[in-house]
């Protein structure tokens, strides 16, 4: 789940730092994002392939 501050003041902008592999399973909440009108930037980061996809797709 992406991390964000429960706590900020109304007028300042919210930065949520996202993990490529947190990105694929809460994709849903950038749409909610987009969907309110929420200022929020979201920073997805390159972490590569989550460990769970790597298991996954080990042969």
């Amino acid at each position: 789940m992406p991390w964000v501050p429960l706590w900020r003041a109304p007028d300042q902008p919210v930065i949520a730092l996202i993990g490529d592999g947190t990105a694929m399973y809460t994709i849903q909440s950038l749409w909610t994002m987009a969907r309110e009108q929420l200022n929020v930037t979201s920073i997805i980061l390159s972490l590569s392939v989550s460990k769970a996809l790597k298991r996954k797709l080990a042969p």
